[in-house]
């Protein structure tokens, strides 16, 4: 049955999700041009430029302050999405369908009280579902567009998630934290969250290219061309290799690559 479902979609032209990433993302889009895409603020932007239509686009939350100010953001709209301006994979967006008095429904039918939906956009903004590190609070990015990682680790929303896996630790458990980049010194994971967990007496082992596991310390060398700091890890201030935010500069082109 479901076999013959996806075999009548298929001669009707519609895509899996895999076929479509295969056949026409990465074969016809340049990777210095995903953050056009990443950003979904931008990229509706974007297409707007270009006469295509998009959805209406009631607001943009960027800081937690904003939350308490949601209602009036909302005025007279019954139905809203709520979607991470960094997300993937369809994670974090809340479909709402109605509105009554009190509180609010989604779409699987469930009340969403105001303040389940307050601390629901304070985990959107602190980046709880964005892409590879990139946080939706402006904050934690530079003037050059590049997230700073010193900033993230003293937000609410970053300690939280350390004390998470703290306790997950301390019962026992091995934890594994994914990410796609290949070189654990290029990603935030080491420079963000290593860090912070080995600052804490926790051992964090990395898997690299090679597929050979390496630890936070190794790692850390690879970072600094071999030359650790007398002063600790805290020493380094760390940012992201790449841009993930628009400059006054470059008038919203993220770099790639």
């Amino acid at each position: 049955m479901i076999l013959g479902r996806a075999a009548k979609l298929r001669r009707a032209g519609v895509l899996g999700i895999n076929r479509r990433n295969s056949a026409f993302t990465l074969k016809y889009n340049q990777r210095r041009f995903y953050p056009l895409v990443d950003d979904k603020v931008l990229c509706k932007r974007r297409l707007q430029e270009h006469g295509l239509a998009v959805p209406e686009l009631i607001g943009v939350v960027r800081f937690n302050s904003q939350v308490s100010r949601l209602e009036g953001l909302l005025g007279d709209h019954q139905e809203f999405v709520i979607k991470p301006a960094h997300g993937s994979g369809g994670n974090g967006i809340l479909v709402i369908t109605d509105r009554r008095q009190d509180y609010f429904v989604s779409s699987d039918g469930k009340p969403v009280q105001k303040a389940d939906l307050a601390h629901y956009l304070t985990n959107v903004t602190g980046g709880l579902y964005s892409l590879g590190g990139q946080p939706d609070d402006p904050d934690c990015y530079t003037a050059e567009g590049k997230v700073d990682y010193e900033t993230c680790r003293q937000k609410p929303f970053f300690q939280a998630g350390i004390d998470r896996l703290s306790q997950a630790w301390q019962q026992g458990h091995a934890v594994v934290l994914m990410c796609s980049e290949g070189k654990p010194e290029n990603c935030h994971r080491t420079k963000l969250i290593g860090r912070t967990l080995t600052a804490e007496g926790i051992e964090v082992v990395h898997i690299d290219e090679a597929d050979e596991p390496i630890s936070q310390a190794d790692v850390m060398l690879r970072l600094t061309g071999g030359q650790p700091s007398l002063f600790g890890d805290d020493f380094f201030n760390l940012t992201s290799r790449k841009r993930y935010r628009d400059t006054p500069r470059d008038a919203g082109e993220p770099e790639g690559g």
